[in-house]
C-alpha cells in the first residue's frame, strides 16, 4: 500500500543535495526521496557472517585484550569494580579497573 506525503519547508541545501543525487542516479526527485527514506528507515538485512566479521573487526580495535580465562576469573570473583578514569600506557593496556590492572601486572 502506498500513500502520498507532501514535504514543506525543506531547507535549500537539502533540496539541492536531493536534486543532485536524483540527477546522478537518474531518478525523479520523488523516487530519490523514497530511496533516501528507505535507506534511513528500513533496516537492511545483514548476513550473520557479515555481522560477525564486523563485530570481530570492532573488537580487534579495542583494548584491553583479556583472554577468555581472564574474563572467567573476573566473573567468578563476583565483586563490583569501581571504574577509574580511562588511560592508556603506550597504547598497550587500557586500565579501567584497579583489580584488572593488578591482575595484568602480576600475570
Amino acid at each position: 500500500m502506498s500513500t502520498t506525503l507532501t514535504l514543506k519547508n525543506i531547507p535549500a541545501p537539502v533540496y539541492e543535495r536531493l536534486k543532485l543525487a536524483a540527477k546522478a542516479n537518474r531518478r525523479s526527485l520523488n523516487s530519490e526521496a523514497i530511496v533516501c527514506l528507505e535507506a534511513m528507515l528500513v533496516p537492511a538485512a545483514v548476513a550473520p557472517a557479515q555481522r560477525l566479521a564486523r563485530a570481530r573487526a570492532l573488537r580487534a580495535g579495542l583494548a584491553p585484550r583479556f583472554s577468555a580465562q581472564d574474563i572467567d576469573t573476573f566473573k567468578r570473583e563476583g565483586r563490583a569494580r569501581q571504574a577509574l578514569p580511562l588511560a592508556t600506557m603506550d597504547g598497550q593496556v587500557l586500565r579501567a579497573f584497579p583489580d584488572i590492572a593488578h591482575a595484568l601486572e602480576s600475570a
